[in-house]
C-alpha cells in the first residue's frame, strides 16, 4: 500500500541528518574559498603579493600585500569575487535545472509505462482473448518499437 499524504508531508518535514549539514558546509566553505581564490588571483597578476586567505562561515578575507595604484586594477581584483560567485550561482543552477529536468524526464517514462500496463489490464479484463504483452506492443508507435504494422501476430510469445 502506497503511503498517503501524512506520510509524505512527515517525510518531508524531517531534520536535516548530520551528513545533510556537513555537505552545506562544505559546498558553503568551497563557494567562500572560490571566492576568494579569484580575488588573490587577479592581485597576483598586477603584482599585489597574496599574505593570507581567511575563511569564516560568513564570508572571507583576503589580505593583500599592497593594493595596485591604478583604481582600475582594484576593481578588477574586487570584481574578481564578484564574478566568481556569479559564476558559481549559475553552475549550481543549471546544474539544478539539468537534474531536474533528468528526474521529470526518468519520471514521466515511469509514469508512461504506469499507465500503460494499466490501460493494457484494463483492457484484457474486457477481451478475455488479449493479451496484456500484445495490448502493449501496440500501444507503442510502430516506428518506435520496430515492428511494422500488421505483425503483431508474428511477434513470439
Amino acid at each position: 500500500m502506497a503511503p498517503g499524504r501524512g506520510a509524505q508531508r512527515r517525510a518531508a518535514a524531517r531534520a536535516p541528518t548530520v551528513a545533510e549539514h556537513l555537505e552545506w558546509l562544505v559546498l558553503l566553505f568551497g563557494a567562500i574559498a572560490l571566492h576568494e581564490l579569484a580575488h588573490g588571483i587577479v592581485a597576483r597578476r598586477y603584482g599585489s603579493p597574496v599574505r593570507e586567505i581567511d575563511l569564516l562561515p560568513i564570508g572571507g578575507v583576503s589580505r593583500l600585500g599592497r593594493l595596485p595604484d591604478d583604481p582600475r586594477q582594484q576593481l578588477r581584483i574586487a570584481l574578481a569575487g564578484l564574478l566568481a560567485s556569479i559564476g558559481i550561482g549559475v553552475a549550481a543552477g543549471v546544474l539544478a535545472l539539468v537534474a531536474n529536468l533528468w528526474l521529470v524526464v526518468i519520471g514521466l517514462f515511469v509514469y508512461a509505462g504506469s499507465r500503460i500496463e494499466e490501460t493494457a489490464t484494463v483492457v484484457q479484463g474486457a477481451l478475455d482473448d488479449v493479451r496484456v504483452r500484445d495490448v502493449m506492443v501496440a500501444a507503442v508507435p510502430p516506428t518506435l518499437s520496430g515492428v511494422k504494422a500488421g505483425e503483431f501476430d508474428n511477434l513470439p510469445t
